[in-house]
């Protein structure tokens, strides 16, 4: 039975995918049983601002896609955030600006 509110998508975002232990079970089988989607994303290699900065924008880059198909679907679906590459090298390239 699913809990009367606001019309639209629901979903639920966390973080802790494959490390729940026995938790993950029982919270698949609610959000089977209350139709909601569940979004989330491994956990990088980071911490601090490079963590915040990662989850942020990995977030912000899918969620178009995410609310595209969650438009789409019936039913409860898992969402699978990738991180972005976390090295300098593949994110950014610094060079000397010359006269």
């Amino acid at each position: 039975m699913r809990p009367k509110s606001r019309p639209g998508p629901r979903a639920l975002r966390c973080s802790r995918r494959g490390r729940c232990g026995g938790a993950c079970r029982n919270e698949r089988d609610a959000l089977i049983e209350t139709g909601l989607h569940w979004i989330g994303h491994r956990q990088p290699d980071a911490d601090g601002l490079l963590y915040i900065v990662n989850s942020t924008a990995a977030y912000l880059a899918a969620m178009p896609h995410i609310l595209d198909e969650i438009s789409n679907v019936t039913g409860a679906h898992a969402f699978h955030v990738r991180n972005l590459p976390l090295l300098k090298g593949q994110r950014v390239t610094v060079s000397r600006l010359k006269t």
